[in-house]
């Protein structure tokens, strides 16, 4: 392999590491790493235990469609863009802008259409960066319209992507790879670089001229400076500047450091009490990548460090954050102090909890992650659920199914003056696939129900709540919806306790059978008949478990486990990213609108996972409801308000249209 440079590195106590520089096409340089290590004792070739960990990825000189040998990626077939004005040829456009002519990828059963699995672009090195979702429910349409991405396993798809990490599962996943693997810990840093870097190539091809890395003296430094080498390579002249105590570097993060002055990068070393001078490294910067903290940060950022993230923050440039934006709490998304509004988050080896919590998500911008070749299994409590996993928890609906098999819906609630909520969770329900909906109410509300939704039927609750007027109600019904507009006096008080505890079917439990049942504690329904699933916005979960709501919101993660533990139930903690809780396990609902902000969508969530309580067990018709109300109200908006509750009804079945 001819190589530019190479340099042979022997570490104490680790296995030799060849670094080698090639050429390649496009910004002219790759950077190879082959490792000596050992599996289950016994010395393999690099290039074969590497593959076979998933961890260095190598380049193909592969005769892609009838395309040029020599110098291909193994992602040119990704990149095949086809034009359908019947030209026999189309245009390859990779992602760094080069050209080369390529066959026309045409369907395998001789049709004119163009292949749909060449349709749509996919990001270069799918098996190291990978956009994990788009908040776009345009790109539900087209992935639903040819049928993939949603049955088949995902190309390249690293099962770790999806869990959420937290700090300390991080650390000890990163500690099973080196100790008990004998992963190399410098090959996973270069990974870390080499992925990250791949993904500032291909977001920000227009701003390389003037890169700017600042980092500090930790591991999440070292990764930022595989990254200035790499731009360096491919002919650019990037600035590393380092905030923090030199004689501090310790491990990879030295060697990549001393490798940057060897290489005749420009460095600067600025002291905590000199990160007032960063302002000037950033004035002409095109581009900030931010390496000064990780994870590991769980204390407030004071001083000079808060100083070099706050000249960050205030850089025109945008910024692109290494694993988490510093500053940010990698478990709860909350900010410690200070940290930059980065454009882009490249994480490293899995997703993490505070990335996908507000206000972390406004900080964190594009999500990308990076797989390190960490060859784990491991999975966190938590994890990401976006459109891409409904259809697999809503089944296609038989040809010969009738409003009996679609199952009847209760929904209690609709007190003189509030019709409209149980109204708008019944249509909701109907909309959901219920078969049929009834609504039980006081005597004194039925007529104003009735005049609302035609389709709707109801039914009086009698004067005295007990267990035999609810198993009464609940004859013949599958599930049912407590709560929307029940009134909180004595006996909205009395039916919602009634039904709590001896209704023999799953339970939507909502607004103010929520508030209702909180005076007498959710360990009352930890001996409920069947399976209820609480609906509880941050006030109404303030409530449940006596703190204030900044409290809940402060960390949104500890308060649905909470909730969920005290009640034995399943919780959907309502808010932007909603988080779906149940014993041990959480499920963060990743779509959704700020439009959805609006008085009335609640009781739409709680009739549509109503509906599908009655064929899903609670959890999962818990994250499938949380998914499709989210989806709903992406494609009922019109911008970031005036979207009204009936408007997101409607749309559910437009958006499980998508999926038929």
């Amino acid at each position: 392999m001819p190589a530019s440079t190479a340099a042979l590195f022997s570490f104490r106590g680790a296995a030799p590491i060849v670094i080698a520089f090639r050429q390649k096409r496009g910004y002219g340089a790759g950077l190879s790493v082959i490792a000596d290590v050992h599996e289950r004792g016994s010395s393999v070739g690099a290039e074969g235990a590497l593959t076979r960990l998933g961890m260095l990825p190598l380049d193909a000189n592969a005769d892609l469609h009838g395309g040029p040998k020599g110098g291909v990626e193994p992602c040119g077939q990704a990149h095949d863009v086809a034009h359908l004005d019947g030209r026999p040829e189309l245009d390859r456009l990779d992602a760094r802008g080069d050209r080369n002519p390529t066959a026309m990828p045409l369907r395998g059963d001789g049709g004119a259409d163009v292949d749909p699995a060449h349709d749509h672009a996919a990001k270069c090195g799918f098996n190291r960066v990978g956009v994990l979702r788009q908040n776009e429910l345009g790109h539900l349409r087209e992935r639903l319209r040819w049928g993939l991405g949603f049955h088949l396993p995902r190309i390249g798809y690293n099962p770790a992507v999806q869990s959420l990490f937290t700090r300390e599962e991080s650390r000890d996943v990163d500690r099973v790879a080196i100790e008990e693997l004998g992963v190399v810990s410098l090959v996973l840093m270069e990974n870390a670089g080499r992925g990250a870097s791949d993904a500032i190539i291909d977001a920000f091809d227009d701003r390389l001229e003037r890169v700017v890395l600042v980092g500090g003296p930790g591991q999440n430094g070292g990764d930022a400076w595989v990254i200035a080498r790499r731009l360096t390579l491919f002919g650019f002249e990037p600035l590393a500047v380092l905030v923090g105590d030199p004689s501090r570097l310790r491990g990879d993060a030295l060697t990549n450091w001393a490798l940057l002055g060897k290489l005749g990068v420009e460095r600067v070393e600025l002291a905590p009490d000199e990160a007032t001078r960063l302002d000037a490294h950033l004035s002409d910067a095109t581009l900030v990548v931010d390496g000064l903290f990780g994870t590991g940060l769980d204390r407030p950022i004071t001083g000079g460090y808060a100083d070099a993230i706050a000249a960050i923050e205030a850089a025109e440039a945008p910024v692109v954050s290494l694993d988490v934006p510093s500053g940010l709490d990698a478990d709860t998304g909350a900010i410690l102090g200070v940290a930059p509004g980065a454009a882009m988050t490249v994480t490293f080896a899995g997703q993490k909890r505070g990335l996908h919590q507000y206000p972390g998500v406004e900080h964190a911008g594009e999500v990308r992650v990076v797989d390190i070749g960490i060859p784990t299994s491991a999975d966190s409590n938590a994890s990401l659920w976006d459109a891409d996993d409904l259809p697999a928890l809503i089944a296609p609906r038989a040809d010969d199914a009738h409003k009996g098999t679609n199952g009847h819906l209760l929904v209690v609630g609709g007190a003189p003056g509030k019709t409209g909520a149980a109204v708008l969770a019944g249509r909701a329900a109907f909309r959901g696939g219920a078969g049929l909906v009834t609504i039980g109410a006081r005597p004194d509300s039925r007529a104003a129900l009735e005049g609302k939704v035609i389709e709707l039927m109801t039914a009086a609750l009698p004067d005295e709540a007990d267990e035999a007027a609810v198993h009464a109600l609940c004859e013949g019904k599958r599930a049912v919806v407590l709560g929307p507009g029940m009134g909180l006096d004595e006996l909205g008080h009395a039916w919602a306790s009634a039904f709590a505890r001896y209704a023999p079917v799953p339970m939507v439990i909502d607004a103010d059978g929520l508030t209702n049942l909180s005076d007498d504690g959710l360990e009352q329904l930890r001996d409920a008949a069947a399976p209820r699933i609480l609906t509880p916005h941050p006030g109404e979960a303030a409530r449940l478990l006596e703190r204030t709501t900044s409290e809940v919101q402060r960390d949104r993660y500890s308060a649905a486990a909470a909730l969920a533990e005290q009640s034995g139930q399943v919780v959907i903690l309502k808010g932007a990213r909603s988080i779906v809780a149940a014993g041990d396990e959480l499920r963060v609902c990743a779509e959704g609108t700020p439009a959805l902000g609006v008085a009335g969508t609640g009781d739409v969530l709680s009739g549509v996972v109503g509906a599908l309580a009655m064929t899903l067990d609670p959890l999962d018709a818990a994250i499938a409801g949380a998914l499709l109300h989210a989806l709903a109200g992406v494609e009922a908006s019109v911008g970031d308000r005036g979207l009204i509750a009936s408007e997101v009804a409607d749309a559910v079945p437009v958006v499980l249209d998508y999926m038929s």
